[in-house]
């Protein structure tokens, strides 16, 4: 078991209760997404958590398998989506950094506050575009944490070191865009929600 599967197993529980930070937003992003869904739409996420995004977009596309590191969290997941009476979504346990891609078929993949966490990022863009269609979609929404959070780093670093934050990466807004361009994507939606150190891209497979 790997230092952040056992973080994410821990907290599950108390990551399943916290209420989205904004409501009003994360609707926004939805709402975006959706104009390019369809119902036939194949979706693969990564970094799904307890499945709130996947269950809300499960009525507007054809299947979703979601993915996520922490089996806790996958165990939630199914939980709420049972309750939900949702079955279009496969959850499955997958590993960006170390798990080979499960098709290469996908109309949308969704990597939502996922990349900041990811190992190797240019390698993490590149199985996302392998994972897409000629002409799919990558929909990321990404806290880039150099750009007003720097300070941050030493007191995430230590934190990580005593278990009680995962390993978090530090890059720019446009350092992020770039590695997509590189990683052969188009930026076709660019919204950075003012007073958030996350942004959101929808970016096409080139």
């Amino acid at each position: 078991m790997t230092d952040a599967m056992k973080f994410w197993d821990k907290t599950a529980v108390k990551y399943s209760k916290r209420p989205v930070p904004n409501e009003e937003t994360y609707q926004i992003k939805k709402d975006l997404t959706r104009e390019y869904l369809t119902p036939e739409s194949q979706v693969f996420e990564f970094g799904c958590g307890t499945g709130t995004t996947a269950i809300s977009h499960a009525p507007y596309v054809k299947h979703i398998t979601a993915t996520d590191i922490s089996p806790e969290m996958l165990r939630i997941a199914k939980e709420k989506a049972h309750a939900a009476h949702v079955k279009n979504i496969t959850f499955q346990q997958w590993n960006v950094s170390t798990d080979p891609i499960p098709g290469t078929d996908y109309d949308i993949v969704l990597a939502l506050s996922i990349l900041h966490l990811v190992e190797d990022l240019p390698a993490t863009l590149s199985k996302c575009h392998r994972l897409l269609k000629t002409d799919g979609f990558l929909v990321s929404s990404t806290g880039c944490l150099s750009d007003k959070m720097g300070y941050l780093r030493p007191v995430l670093g230590i934190m990580n070191l005593i278990g009680k934050a995962p390993p978090v990466a530090f890059f720019t807004n446009e350092a992020l865009e770039q590695n997509l361009f590189e990683a052969g994507f188009q930026t076709v939606h660019r919204w950075h929600p003012k007073g958030s150190e996350s942004i959101f891209f929808i970016s096409k497979k080139l």
